[in-house]
């Protein structure tokens, strides 16, 4: 069986299906913002990265949670019938920003432990010759007073290793900065 068209018919034949394939791109451009909203409202909801396994998973409950309350928005409803594209374009256009949003959490996290590691080797009893990392030597004492602020300034960068056995830069206080660091300043 043939089929005869006018090359107009081909053209709108092939406009509808390249519209088709492409079509959810121009109805969320309206809406972008709206669910750029939707994201960042459950991005500040959800603090913990010990919740989720990986970036994967984190990025896929906080678009999930986010498109679900998007499609609950007056107006959107017809969507829920293209929820799997939606989720599609969103995490084109939000995936990788949700990894490093994840990513950034992670290191937060990390950071912290290492600060509450260094809390507790602080508090113990003042020694001239004990090494401290002086990258959280400088982090405890930003809000310090200026005159040790002026102090810190002065510290001497000796190399060392962490507990890890990583290579850093550590350095010997005085007593005025161990008071000042235990409280009793």
């Amino acid at each position: 069986m043939k089929l005869k068209i006018t090359e107009s018919e081909l053209v709108n034949i092939v406009r509808t299906i390249i519209e088709s394939d492409d079509d959810i791109r121009v109805y969320m451009k309206r809406r972008h913002g709206s669910l750029l909203q939707s994201i960042q409202k459950q991005v500040a909801e959800e603090t913990d990265p010990n919740v989720f396994g990986d970036e994967f998973e984190y990025a896929d409950n906080i678009l999930s949670w986010a498109l679900n309350d998007f499609m609950e928005e007056p107006g959107n409803e017809w969507l829920q019938d293209r929820s799997d594209e939606i989720m599609d374009y969103a995490k084109e256009e939000f995936g990788e920003e949700l990894f490093e949003v994840y990513r950034d959490m992670d290191n937060e996290e990390y950071e912290n432990e290492d600060d509450e590691e260094f809390d507790e080797n602080i508090t113990e009893q003042f020694n001239r010759e004990h090494l401290y990392p002086k990258e959280h030597i400088v982090k405890m004492l930003k809000g310090a007073p200026s005159e040790l602020r002026q102090i810190v300034k002065k510290l001497p960068n000796i190399p060392c290793e962490n507990d890890k056995g990583e290579k850093t830069i550590c350095t010997k206080i005085p007593e005025t900065i161990h008071v000042y660091l235990t409280g009793r300043y």
